[in-house]
């Protein structure tokens, strides 16, 4: 492929995205809230209880666990669903019961990293000196032969007729 082709679908593939991003209409991009949707609908199958403040107990099946909003981050099927909620940023099925239990807002409990990122221009400035270049490694073993002006190749070299 010549750069010019390739050059041609990035643009297009480009113009594609930034024409998805301006579609959506919430503050998730729309692949977690595929995943959140399906957490949801499998919330609505556990039933939660309140133990107090922010401590709920729900019960999905036959199962019971622990789920504590207040540590935001804590519930008992961490053990079983390896971090899920703390690893993805994500709330579990269960801790979703416990958030429509207490109130509807699931936004409040869905990491940050999941809302659009705005553009380089509005990044804060550092006063610090920007990072440095590695150092250059002298590698090991025998150094390549400097050859100064003799670089060309034979077959490129002129050559006079000896005759």
């Amino acid at each position: 492929m010549s750069p010019s082709i390739i050059k041609c679908k990035v643009m297009i593939r480009m113009h594609d995205m930034s024409t998805k991003v301006a579609m959506w209409q919430q503050g998730i991009c729309p692949n977690i809230l595929k995943k959140l949707k399906s957490q949801v609908n499998s919330s609505a199958y556990c039933h939660a209880i309140s133990c107090g403040r922010d401590t709920f107990e729900v019960q999905h099946n036959d199962h019971k666990w622990t789920v504590d909003l207040e540590i935001h981050l804590r519930c008992s099927t961490m053990i079983i669903s390896g971090h899920y909620w703390q690893l993805a940023g994500l709330p579990c099925c269960h801790a979703i019961s416990c958030i429509y239990y207490k109130t509807n807002k699931l936004d409040d409990y869905i990491a940050s990293c999941f809302t659009p990122v705005e553009g380089i221009q509005n990044w804060p400035t550092s006063q610090m000196a920007g990072p440095l270049p590695p150092k250059t490694l002298k590698m090991p073993g025998r150094p390549k032969k400097n050859r100064g002006e003799g670089n060309l190749m034979r077959s490129q070299r002129t050559r006079e007729c000896q005759r």
